[in-house]
């Protein structure tokens, strides 16, 4: 899903580097550790905000354990935690240019990071201004084109041709603006940011900021780190929980046909159920509209057509409760 949307968190485009890595017979594994971002990368990285402050409070309500590193009383860089990739390559003296050999021997686990980015942002057009539209004024003249009884609560005869003029005017003018721009984009119009690309000849060997602490590293990421996925069924209103729930790793589910289905609880209730079908079935609407409480069903949960969980023996009528959360290594998310 990451190369699909081309976007995500530095566990998701570490997972996509050591794939692809991997992919291409390059030994590759994760690293999680603790690393120190000047102020003004982060700003940028976070999204163009004016101050460190700003870019802080977002990052932190993300879930980035963060804190800041303060010189000469303001804040210099931030601290954080973070994964990135080590790829082994031979890097003595080729600086992994050259592909492992009997000759080129794999000799350097070496550090890459591709979630770190400083980016170019564009603004894009002014609509408002170029428009023309005083929005104080056009709704001035909406309201004072009919009746409004402010003592009863209502208003009559407004006409909606006032709004509908403003914006056509205002469409007019935008088209005129972007057909004399020189070759717009997306980007010219609308705004966005484009990352600021690199070619480098060889593999620097270090990140582009100082790794304040390196921990651990890791073939597959351990539970802790991993975003998972809990599913529950049916609700114990006693104990406040499932009475069947299973924890699934993201990526086991991610992109899966998840459905709740119910089957015949046994041949007898399988065969009552066949009874009221008919058997030349052409239009939903030849469905039975009713269904009796004494045929019994086993609801289960699948992952497209292996069974995850199932419940108990339940009459048909009856409620199942259902649900799922999701938690991340800094967040749990309930539903």
């Amino acid at each position: 899903m990451t190369l699909d949307v081309k976007r995500g968190n530095a566990m998701d485009i570490a997972t996509l580097t050591i794939a692809l890595l991997r992919a291409a017979n390059v030994p590759a594994r994760y690293v999680y550790g603790t690393v120190d971002i000047p102020a003004n990368q982060f700003m940028n990285m976070a999204g163009d905000f004016a101050n460190i402050d700003a870019a802080w409070d977002f990052a932190s309500a993300g879930g980035i354990p963060i804190t800041g590193i303060t010189s000469g009383g303001v804040v210099s860089k931030i601290r954080m935690s973070h994964v990135w990739v080590e790829a082994a390559v031979p890097h003595y003296p080729s600086r992994g240019v050259k592909p492992a050999s009997s000759k080129n021997p794999i000799d350097t686990w070496v550090p890459i990071d591709p979630s770190y980015k400083q980016y170019d942002y564009l603004q894009g057009i002014d609509a408002t201004s170029i428009a023309g539209i005083n929005g104080e004024q056009l709704a001035d003249n909406f309201i004072n084109s009919g009746t409004v009884n402010e003592q009863e609560g209502w208003v009559q005869g407004l006409n909606s041709d006032i709004i509908q003029q403003a914006q056509e005017e205002a469409q007019k003018k935008l088209e005129a603006h972007i057909n004399g721009m020189q070759n717009p984009t997306v980007g010219d119009v609308i705004g966005g940011r484009t990352i600021k690309q690199q070619t480098l000849p060889y593999l620097p060997g270090t990140l582009p900021y100082v790794t304040a602490a390196k921990g651990a590293t890791y073939a597959q990421l351990p539970a802790n780190l991993q975003v998972r996925v809990t599913l529950g069924l049916g609700w114990d209103r006693y104990d406040q929980s499932y009475l069947q729930s299973k924890t699934y790793p993201l990526y086991q589910l991610n992109q899966r046909s998840i459905t709740i289905s119910f089957k015949p609880a046994s041949a007898t209730d399988e065969n009552a159920l066949k009874a009221m079908i008919p058997e030349n079935l052409t239009d939903p609407s030849q469905l039975p509209s009713f269904l009796p409480s004494s045929i019994y069903v086993v609801p289960e949960i699948k992952r497209d057509d292996e069974v995850l969980l199932s419940a108990g023996v339940m009459a048909l009528g009856e409620e199942i409760a259902m649900g799922y959360n999701f938690q991340t290594p800094t967040q749990n998310y309930l539903n």
